[in-house]
């Protein structure tokens, strides 16, 4: 199949992602992984061993700003445009996470934005809260504003990992990519500060048509870094890079890219550890069958099942969210609305008047 479907032809996408005809191996053996876990999740439901359904979500995302001190090409929600709206404030975060912990608290909790930074000193108020009721931490962060005292104050929490974004080994690629000068030289320097400080890091890089060949001396810059791993991905048709269709691998580019990575696994072993994203359809349509395990909110308010999904189910301004969360999010995502979504997305089918972080977010 070459260019994926359109569910209307109405108003098509300035350029949608190539589907592979063939599928790449790397990503067969992931569909049999995540079958595997699928299967093993069930037989321990069945034999009561494993919850039917969660009272408290296990993660959540606090996206809690939609501001921003980069214009990434790629970014997914569009983080800094002038329409995306951040009507939580301060106190509103920190009583949503004491709300969290006094109704059972989570085991993990995803900090991101925007730039999670930009929140200052509230940043660490949230932490404490939920650190306090041993919720493990992953901060994403562009690195511009990390500097040695935010890192020495991130030291007290229980991170799985902190990630840094570095899309290319290249200072100059990376600075026009992400739009401000000097950001290569932050995200390097803040990747090696984090490190040296023991905490876990990860280095996210976005995988483009222009920086696919440096993949392999990537992986080895975030070697030298300290990072314990690296989060190869191409980009999603979503939020600002629906109108950067230049930044989109093609099927030929996307089996190459797969095949590196392969190939980089190999060579590295347990050095560092190689992640890639798959498809992001395949990935949910996996999780249809399990109960629903983590929620989104973000800086509006909104409770969104996903980020890649564009469905919300409430907004904690207006309702607690243990209300939002036993009323709809436990079954939301038997909806027939996201069940089509996702077997949609898992086809290649992309509808022009839906986009993800383009398109109004859908109310459940």
């Amino acid at each position: 199949m070459g260019m994926s479907l359109l569910l209307s032809e109405t108003k098509p996408l300035i350029h949608l992602r190539e589907a592979m005809t063939v599928e790449h191996p790397l990503i067969r053996r992931e569909r049999t992984n995540l079958k595997r876990i699928r299967e093993n999740t069930q037989a321990l439901q069945a034999a009561g061993q494993y919850p039917l359904q969660f009272q408290m979500p296990t993660g959540i995302q606090f996206e809690l700003t939609g501001a921003c001190n980069l214009r990434c090409k790629h970014c997914y929600n569009r983080s800094g445009d002038s329409d995306v709206q951040t009507r939580m404030k301060p106190e509103d975060w920190l009583a949503l996470s004491r709300h969290i912990v006094e109704n059972g608290g989570i085991f993990q909790c995803i900090l991101s934005g925007g730039e999670p930074l930009l929140m200052g000193e509230t940043l660490i108020k949230i932490m404490d809260i939920l650190h306090e009721d041993n919720t493990g931490f992953v901060l994403i962060s562009n690195g511009l504003l990390m500097n040695h005292s935010w890192i020495q104050k991130f030291r007290k929490y229980s991170f799985n990992w902190l990630q840094i974004s570095i899309d290319d080994n290249i200072r100059e690629k990376h600075d026009a990519f992400r739009g401000v000068t000097g950001s290569w030289d932050a995200a390097a320097r803040a990747a090696l500060g984090v490190s040296s400080a023991g905490i876990p890091l990860a280095i996210a890089h976005t995988i483009t048509p222009d920086n696919l060949a440096r993949l392999p001396e990537m992986v080895e810059f975030a070697y030298q870094l300290g990072a314990g791993s690296i989060l190869c991905g191409e980009t999603m048709v979503s939020g600002r890079a629906a109108k950067n269709e230049q930044i989109l691998l093609n099927e030929e580019q996307r089996g190459a890219m797969f095949t590196m990575i392969e190939t980089l696994q190999k060579h590295w072993g347990n050095k560092i550890i190689i992640r890639y994203s798959i498809p992001e359809g395949i990935q949910l349509q996996y999780k249809l069958d399990l109960p629903v395990s983590s929620i989104i909110v973000r800086p509006n308010g909104d409770v969104r099942l996903d980020c890649t999904l564009p469905f919300t189910i409430g907004n904690v301004l207006e309702t607690p969210f243990t209300d939002i969360w036993r009323s709809k999010g436990i079954h939301s995502w038997e909806n027939p609305k996201v069940r089509a979504y996702i077997q949609n997305l898992a086809s290649g089918i992309i509808n022009p008047d839906f986009i993800n972080h383009v398109s109004r977010d859908r109310v459940l």
